[in-house]
């Protein structure tokens, strides 16, 4: 893993290369798996590369499975804000 830090206008933004073999980062993890991707080699054919070595699996998948994480918890969140909102209304009916 390698950490790139860059300073546009005093504004930092910090990039990590998960997969050195082709150059994937964190950033671009986070995309493909808000487009579908759900293992890592999913994340590789998302950009049109091949899983080489094998030593970013484990930190890829970790970030696919954070992303899952959040997803379901939004979804969860939003489907207790919808049920309140429909028994409110069935109340006043």
């Amino acid at each position: 893993m390698i950490m790139i830090i860059n300073n546009i206008n005093d504004v930092y933004a910090i990039t990590m290369i998960i997969c050195l073999c082709n150059g994937i980062t964190d950033k671009q993890i986070d995309c493909a798996a808000k487009e579908g991707a759900v293992s890592w080699r999913d994340v590789h054919a998302t950009y049109g590369k091949t899983p080489q070595c094998g030593s970013c699996q484990c930190e890829i998948n970790k970030q696919i499975s954070k992303h899952q994480s959040q997803q379901a918890t939004k979804e969860s969140a939003r489907s207790l804000s919808f049920g309140s909102s429909t028994a409110h209304l069935a109340y006043e009916s």
